[in-house]
């Protein structure tokens, strides 16, 4: 008897899973890479019509042995299947390791139920009432936004279509803006508009890629016109005005902007910083002072406000929360990613927390820092910049000299790599700096940024 392998599994990113609904929904053409750039027209006769996806390499050979691949999401859940795959020749030479450009055939397995705002999902095979207005929600309605729509609105009906995604709605949840989505269609209705509200996978990727995504979308749907309401001044006249609200929500100043209902709303999201979430990441080699560092700033906070404070050292959290992993890419990357999941979950209730692992890799620190924010929270990043040289020297562990003598592989510093942050907001050297002064360096930049009151 032959036994047929089940096609492997991807677990698709967001903007993957967004523009495949997408194309499934006639959005986007069948040729399309999903996650990758809209192209300026629809035409593009060397994807013949064969939907696109890179795929890691280690699941290139394995899909096209089977001769499909199924993409779930984060809840594993199928929601499409390529078939009849082949690869195209796009990995740089001598990049062994570099993602792979698979095309295939898309099939749908099932809509999407995971994920926010699915109660309100739009509809794209439903076309609209030929000239309805469509208006993209990629941040909250200001006053003046109100006028803006009335204006624009020449039938009279008006479709408000929220992005599902916070990343795609100026870190705005979206059960948020889709309240304040549902409080502005309520003031149009007032001013005489039929409305409706909806979600929609509308995945930003730039400039120019998100004006020609909303083009598609009010093509498909016969939209009569389109406005876009977001923090990006190339689709936005009024993006400053948004950024104005989002410093006076930090600083918990007036916002003149928005209506009252709205501002209440959106304080729910983004407390003032005082009150706000907070995650403080310390990030450097082994044995440059982080935990040392962590500690007395706990100790410190604890003391001097009122902020609850749970401390995440790297040692700890290996021991307790990733005992399973080892010490590979792979596994230090999920050790970082499970360290970023609970002080997201810390900083969502309004408490402080303090992480001081490796943490080596630039993309680990910035997935940790988009699960801080989507969480409401904060992330003030500080590099402990002590030199490898003086880290060796301390050797407090032992690992160095394992390391030089091969029998820590992948050691960082040593045999693999240290990604030097370039977004840190506090830089220190615990080489001749006190424990004390450290933390003052750290405690001033947290006042700087209202996160702790000033001293008295």
């Amino acid at each position: 008897m032959t036994v047929v392998a089940a096609p492997p599994t991807l677990v698709g990113e967001h903007r993957v899973l967004a523009d495949l609904e997408l194309v499934l929904d006639g959005v986007l053409e069948p040729g399309h890479v999903l996650g990758g750039p809209v192209a300026p027209d629809r035409s593009d006769p060397s994807a013949a019509d064969r939907t696109g996806l890179l795929v890691p390499a280690p699941l290139v050979g394995p899909a096209l042995e089977g001769g499909a691949l199924v993409l779930v999401d984060e809840e594993s859940t199928p929601l499409g299947r390529l078939t009849d795959l082949e690869a195209e020749p796009t990995r740089p030479a001598g990049d062994a390791d570099a993602p792979v450009l698979l095309r295939g055939t898309l099939h749908r397995e099932r809509r999407r139920e995971s994920g926010a705002g699915r109660a309100l999902a739009l509809d794209p095979t439903r076309p609209l009432a030929p000239g309805t207005l469509l208006v993209v929600l990629a941040r909250p309605a200001l006053l003046a936004d109100t006028a803006r729509v009335v204006a624009a609105a020449e039938a009279g009906r008006v479709l408000l279509v929220v992005p599902d995604d916070a990343s795609d709605t100026a870190g705005v949840p979206t059960a948020v803006l889709s309240a304040a989505a549902v409080r502005l269609a309520a003031r149009l209705v007032d001013a005489g508009l039929a409305v409706d509200v909806a979600t929609a996978p509308l995945a930003r990727r730039g400039t120019a890629d998100d004006a020609r995504l909303v083009d598609r979308l009010a093509a498909r749907l016969g939209a009569g016109a389109r406005l876009v309401l977001t923090d990006d001044p190339g689709l936005d006249e009024a993006a400053d005005g948004w950024q104005d609200v989002v410093r006076a929500l930090d600083l918990g100043e007036p916002t003149p902007q928005l209506a009252d209902e709205d501002r209440t709303g959106l304080t729910r999201w983004r407390r003032p910083r005082a009150q706000r979430g907070l995650v403080v990441f310390l990030t450097g080699f082994s044995g440059s002072g982080k935990s040392t560092v962590a500690r007395a700033l706990q100790d410190w906070l604890l003391e001097h406000t009122d902020r609850t404070v749970s401390l995440l050292d790297g040692d700890v959290v290996r021991r307790l929360l990733s005992s399973g992993l080892g010490f590979d890419r792979a596994s230090r990357s999920t050790n970082i990613r499970r360290i970023g999941y609970v002080a997201a979950e810390v900083a969502r209730h309004g408490g402080l927390a303090v992480c001081a692992p490796v943490a080596p890799y630039d993309v680990d620190r910035r997935a940790v820092r988009a699960m801080v924010e989507a969480a409401g929270g904060d992330l003030v990043l500080v590099h402990v910049a002590t030199p490898l040289e003086e880290c060796e020297r301390r050797d407090l562990k032992g690992l160095y000299a394992k390391a030089r003598a091969g029998l820590v592989p992948e050691f960082t510093g040593i045999s693999d790599p240290y990604d030097v942050p370039t977004d840190a907001d506090v830089t220190l050297d615990t080489t001749d700096t006190p424990t004390a002064d450290a933390v003052a360096l750290v405690v001033a930049r947290l006042r700087a940024g209202g996160w702790i009151p000033e001293a008295p």
